[in-house]
């Protein structure tokens, strides 16, 4: 299967957000968001699927190297 694969770091919040606008534009494609915030200890993911969160998962540690 074909597949675009973008790495970013960012000072902000995960892009949520755009990413549901831009899967409900794309209902045919897949969109996994996986993320990491070492100071705030947050860590999870998102798929979406068919324009609508398939799953997701996010986790907070107290630990910040977790």
């Amino acid at each position: 299967p074909n597949k675009l694969i973008l790495e970013f770091e960012s000072r902000w919040m995960p892009p949520a957000k755009g990413l549901i606008q831009i899967a409900a534009f794309f209902p045919e494609l897949d969109f996994y968001l996986k993320f990491h915030q070492p100071t705030g200890c947050i860590h999870g993911f998102v798929h979406w699927a068919k324009g609508e969160v398939a799953e997701h998962k996010t986790e907070i540690s107290d630990n910040p190297l977790d």
